[in-house]
């Protein structure tokens, strides 16, 4: 899995947009924190696109936040990891 480390949601119409892509996963279930370990984000889907704002659609600030994915394969198999993400407007 093959994840960007950073996007730029600044309306621009390029990279304005995280995305976890399916690539031969059932689902992806993802919760994005901020800086103080407050959860933003969260979402299951087969495919993610994070447009960067908030819980209540708020644009969240520049800057690096956490989050969790944990991945489910079509064979049942699970796939967890922590990462980083960069928001820069």
């Amino acid at each position: 899995l093959i994840v960007s480390n950073d996007f730029t949601p600044n309306g621009d119409g390029l990279n304005d947009v995280f995305t976890i892509k399916r690539n031969g996963m059932k689902e992806h279930y993802i919760v994005i924190f901020n800086r103080w370990g407050e959860m933003i984000y969260e979402h299951t889907a087969p495919e993610i696109n994070w447009g960067g704002k908030n819980f209540s659609g708020a644009a969240v600030s520049d800057g690096t936040y956490y989050y969790y994915l944990r991945s489910t394969r079509e064979n049942g198999d699970v796939v967890e990891n922590k990462y980083f993400i960069t928001v820069i407007r």
